[in-house]
């Protein structure tokens, strides 16, 4: 081992910085893991600001909805009110037009349905 020059250690690794050459692949390593955790950190806290933002944003369709379900007893009843006050030959009149709309409307899905 007297021609070997002193920076190449036991294990034949050229060392510059005079350390150990596992505990600098030990560091390199420690690092390595170290942006991953951060990087996944980072991906981890941008996906909760999706979240946050999909909640606000499910909120906000969420007030129409309840407000329309808060007002359907009302609206049906001002319906039923209404109706009670049109003339009955007119409301007879009205149920026959809406019978015959949905009958048409049956007749043509059974046609197309057929012809496929």
């Amino acid at each position: 081992m007297a021609g070997r020059p002193q920076h190449l250690h036991g294990n034949g690794h050229d060392d510059d910085r005079g350390g150990h050459p596992d505990a600098s692949f030990a560091l390199g390593a420690i690092g390595m893991e170290d942006e991953l955790v951060r990087a996944r950190i980072s991906h981890m806290a941008e996906r909760l600001d999706d979240v946050a933002s999909l909640k606000n944003d499910f909120a906000q369709l969420l007030e129409p909805i309840a407000a329309f379900a808060a007002e359907l007893p009302q609206l049906k009843a001002k319906l039923l009110e209404t109706e009670s006050m049109r003339p009955a030959s007119a409301r007879g009149t009205a149920r026959w037009r809406s019978r015959s709309a949905a009958s048409r409307a049956r007749t043509s899905s059974s046609r197309t349905s057929s012809a496929a």
